[in-house]
């Protein structure tokens, strides 16, 4: 939601500029641009919440209890 001060954006920029351009196999320059599009855009936190709304859904319809560090959880991350 952008309430960030800009240093605080500046590293969420980075850290994710750099996992998305590591994914995708383009330089960081290009990651960051992408990463600050998704992010001012709003975009980044429809996906996150699709994503909750998602494993929530799968937690649901996945027995996962024999293991026991996700106490019936599924989790699951996408790099977009």
């Amino acid at each position: 939601n952008n309430k960030g001060t800009n240093s605080q954006n500046e590293v969420i920029f980075a850290n994710s500029g750099l996992a998305i351009s590591t994914a995708l196999g383009i330089s960081l320059n290009e990651g960051i641009e992408k990463a600050k599009e998704s992010l001012l855009s709003n975009q980044a936190l429809k996906t996150f919440n699709n994503l909750k709304k998602y494993s929530k859904y799968l937690s649901t319809s996945i027995p996962c209890n024999q293991y026991p560090i996700s106490q019936g959880k599924a989790l699951f991350l996408l790099v977009w």
